[in-house]
C-alpha cells in the first residue's frame, strides 16, 4: 500500500519522482532529547503549551510535553482529504507549493473575488514582502521545508533542519508558526511524521493532484483545461477534496486562469471551499459576510434610575463595572483593573448619575449638571452596560470604549472576552482554562485547548509576556515574549490573537 502511494504521489507531484520509504522513528531517550533541543531553540517569541509546569517557569523549564500552541494541536500522522466541517458539507481546500511565488497576488486576488480561503506551503524564499500579505489577508501559512528539500531517508538532523529553519523565517516575517506541513515532492519517512507533530504542523498529502507543474509557464488553452478537469475530476471523487495546485519562483498562467473554472464547478456541485485548518468563509473576515455581530448583551440603568455615591452597576460578564464613587467621579473600568472611561467630575462629594427621563445621562451635584451624555436624548431610553466594554445610551451616546486590547496588568478572567475592532470575532477565556478565537458565528477558528481547570486566568504581565496560569499559579500558556513591556495583546479583525508592539510590529500571532 506504502508502495502504492508512492506511485500515486510520484505520477501528480512536480519536478521528480516520489520516494517513500518508512524507517524507525525517534522514539525513546533520544527522541525525547532532540524535541527539548528544539524547543530550547525556537521556543522564544512562540506561543506554547505548558500545562502543569510550575508557577515560576523559565526557558529551561520547557518540558518534552510543552510544544507550540500558535496553531490548534496538531493531528499525529499523514491526511490526505481536506478537513471535515461541522456541518458535514462537502469541502475542498485549495493549496499552493513552493511560494511565495510571482503569481501569489493575482492567486489572493482570485480567491478573495470569490471569497473563499486557501492554504499556502511555502519554501523560505526571499519574497518577505508577499508572506506578510498572505497573513494580513487571511490565509493560511504552511510548511514545504526551508529549502525544498527530498525528506523521505534524509538523516533526521538534516530533516529537523529543515523544518526548523522554515518556522524561525516565517516568525521572523510574520510573528507566526507554520500550521500545517506538506513534504516536497510528497517524499517523506517516519521521521517526517514523527517530526511534523514535534513542531506542531499538521501533515498534509492530497487527493487531487493537478499537474499543472507539467505546464512549465506555458498558459495554452490545453494547459488550462488540463489543470481545471484534473482537479475537478479528482475532487468529485472524493467528499474532501484536496487539490495540489503551485506558486513558484515563475509564471504560471495556466494554474492562475484554471482557477475560475475549478472554483465554479466544484461551487456548482455544493463543495464549500475551506483552508487546511478547516475555516470556511472569506478570508481576512470573521465569518462570512452578512452575519450579525456576536451579541453584546447588557445590563441597564433603568429611565429614571438613579446610582448614588458608592452604587456600582456591573456588565453581564462580571468584566466591567461602572461606579459612582464618592468623589462625584462616574467610574467605568476593568473589573478590578484599568479605568476605561470618566466622566471626569471628581472634587464633588455626594453626586449622583441620573438616567432621567428625557432619555439623557447626567451626573449631578444637586441641581447643577456636571456632565451629561448628550444634549437630548429619546424619552425613556435606558444605559445599557455591554460585555464588549461599551456603555450606550439608546442611540445617542457611546462611551467608544469598545475593549480590543489587553493592556500591561490587564487580566482575562473566565468567560471575559476582548473583541476585535469590527466586532466580528472575539478571544475569550474558556471555563477550562483556555483561550479560544472564534467568529460572528461562533465556528471556533483557534483554541489551544490548555485545560486548568476553572478560574483560570490570562495576564499580559508587564515584562510584556501573556501567560495562563490556573487557580493555583501553575502555568499553562506563555509567549516567552519578556523584554517588551510596552507590548499590548489584541484579535484582529481577521481572527487572530497577536502581541504587537509600540511600533505596531506584530511580535507573535495565532494564525
Amino acid at each position: 500500500m506504502l508502495l502504492l502511494r508512492g506511485l500515486l504521489r510520484a505520477i501528480s507531484h512536480p519536478r521528480s519522482y516520489c520516494s517513500v520509504s518508512l524507517s524507525r522513528t525517534h522514539f525513546g531517550n533520544d527522541g525525547v532529547m532532540r524535541l527539548r533541543l528544539a524547543l530550547l531553540l525556537t521556543t522564544p517569541l512562540f506561543l506554547v503549551s505548558a500545562a502543569g509546569v510550575a508557577s515560576t517557569a523559565h526557558a529551561g523549564d520547557v518540558t518534552p510535553a510543552m510544544r507550540f500552541s500558535a496553531c490548534p494541536p496538531a493531528k499525529y500522522g499523514v491526511n490526505f482529504e481536506s478537513p471535515k466541517i461541522p456541518s458535514g458539507a462537502k469541502t475542498v481546500a485549495l493549496t499552493f507549493d513552493d511560494g511565495p511565488g510571482y503569481d501569489a497576488e493575482q492567486i489572493m486576488s482570485i480567491l478573495k473575488s470569490y471569497g473563499i480561503r486557501g492554504t499556502f506551503l511555502n519554501n523560505a524564499n526571499t519574497h518577505f514582502d508577499t508572506l506578510k500579505s498572505m497573513l494580513a489577508q487571511g490565509f493560511l501559512l504552511g510548511s514545504h521545508t526551508a529549502s525544498h528539500h527530498n525528506m523521505s531517508g534524509a538523516p533526521w538532523a538534516t530533516q529537523e533542519s529543515e523544518f526548523t529553519r522554515l518556522i524561525r523565517w516565517q516568525q521572523g516575517q510574520t510573528g507566526t508558526t507554520p500550521c500545517v506541513f506538506r513534504p516536497p515532492y510528497g517524499a517523506y519517512d517516519g521521521n517526517t511524521v514523527q517530526l511534523a507533530y514535534n513542531k506542531n504542523e499538521t501533515f498534509y498529502i492530497w487527493n487531487a493532484g493537478t499537474g499543472d507543474w507539467m505546464a512549465e509557464g506555458s498558459g495554452s488553452e490545453y494547459w488550462i483545461n488540463y489543470i481545471a478537469s484534473s482537479a475537478t475530476n479528482l475532487s468529485l471523487r472524493t467528499h474532501n477534496a484536496n487539490i495540489l495546485l503551485h506558486d513558484q519562483l515563475r509564471h504560471m498562467p495556466a494554474t492562475v486562469a484554471s482557477l475560475p473554472i475549478i472554483i465554479k464547478r466544484l461551487k456548482a456541485h455544493g463543495y464549500v471551499f475551506i483552508d487546511l485548518l478547516g475555516r470556511t468563509g472569506p478570508p481576512g473576515v470573521c465569518g462570512p459576510p452578512n452575519v450579525a455581530t456576536p451579541n453584546a448583551t447588557a445590563t441597564t440603568l433603568a429611565s429614571g434610575a438613579t446610582l448614588a455615591s458608592g452604587d456600582s452597576l456591573t456588565s453581564p460578564n462580571g468584566q466591567f463595572t461602572l461606579t459612582m464613587q464618592s468623589n462625584g467621579n462616574l467610574v467605568w473600568r476593568i473589573t478590578g483593573g484599568r479605568t476605561l472611561w470618566t466622566s471626569r467630575t471628581s472634587g464633588h462629594s455626594g453626586a449622583v448619575a441620573v438616567m432621567e427621563g428625557d432619555g439623557v445621562l447626567r451626573v449631578k451635584d444637586g441641581s447643577d449638571v456636571l456632565w451629561s451624555s448628550s444634549n437630548s436624548g429619546t424619552s425613556g431610553d435606558a444605559l445599557s452596560l455591554q460585555s464588549n466594554g461599551q456603555m450606550v445610551v439608546g442611540t445617542t451616546w457611546s462611551s467608544r470604549t469598545l475593549y480590543t486590547s489587553l493592556q500591561p496588568g490587564d487580566v482575562l478572567r473566565s468567560g471575559w472576552y476582548v473583541s476585535s475592532e469590527n466586532r466580528r470575532c472575539r478571544a475569550t477565556m474558556g471555563a477550562t482554562g483556555n483561550i479560544a478565537v472564534t467568529d460572528a458565528t461562533g465556528q471556533v477558528l483557534y483554541d489551544n485547548q490548555v485545560a486548568l481547570g476553572p478560574n483560570a486566568t490570562s495576564t499580559l504581565l508587564f515584562s510584556g509576556e501573556f501567560v495562563t496560569r490556573s487557580a493555583g499559579g501553575s502555568l499553562g500558556f506563555t509567549t516567552w515574549t519578556t523584554g517588551r513591556p510596552h507590548d499590548y495583546v489584541t484579535v484582529t479583525n481577521s481572527g487572530r490573537l497577536a502581541g504587537i508592539g509600540n511600533s505596531t510590529k506584530t511580535w507573535w500571532s495565532t494564525q
